[in-house]
């Protein structure tokens, strides 16, 4: 929800707090039916962050709007994780959106997951436990590695599988009936 025309506030650290506040436009142009009966939109997000020593906890809410490719329901979050040491940090969330009467696409999500950095390198994993409204559960799964070619520019490859298939392993081999693994790469430059 917060690519293209947004803008953002976050609070300075105040004690261990930080809010955020977004505000996100979605215009007309080059949508398909049936949002455009809507016209523009703008869709809130925002959340707080309570950090103290190794432990981390953040709450946080978005306006899911059809023109985003939500439901038009309230989609919220939380999370918290630990720093076990200087390199690895472990987290375990929720997040969770109510099922529209017109879209569907309610759901219940609990993710666990770990990050690692050495120098200049970062890896992420999560697993998450998605429980849908509207079809049958699944588990997804999502890998992400980052080199931090200076301060404000770094490259990355992340990938995410939606809905992993069983796993059999066998005389055969490992046998996967997943093949949907969505991947994207990049260098991203921060202003």
């Amino acid at each position: 929800q917060s690519r293209g025309d947004s803008i953002g506030y976050y609070t300075p650290d105040l004690n261990g707090f930080t809010v955020y506040l977004q505000g996100k436009h979605y215009s007309v142009r080059g949508d398909e039916e049936p949002t455009l009966e809507e016209g523009n939109v703008i869709a809130a997000q925002g959340g707080v962050r309570y950090q103290q020593g190794p432990i981390t906890v953040g709450l946080g809410f978005v306006e899911d709007v059809v023109r985003g490719g939500g439901n038009g329901e309230l989609l919220g979050g939380l999370i918290g994780s630990y720093a076990v040491n200087d390199a690895l940090s472990l987290r375990l969330g929720y997040e969770g959106r109510e099922d529209s009467d017109t879209y569907g696409g309610g759901f219940d999500k609990v993710g666990l997951g770990m990050s690692y950095g050495v120098g200049d390198l970062a890896f992420n994993a999560d697993i998450y436990d998605i429980d849908s409204d509207d079809s049958e559960d699944r588990i997804s799964w999502a890998l992400g590695s980052y080199y931090n070619v200076s301060s404000n520019f770094n490259v990355f490859l992340e990938l995410q599988q939606a809905d992993q298939e069983d796993v059999v392993i066998g005389s055969d081999g490992i046998n996967s009936e997943s093949d949907d693994v969505y991947y994207v790469t990049g260098a991203r430059y921060f202003f």
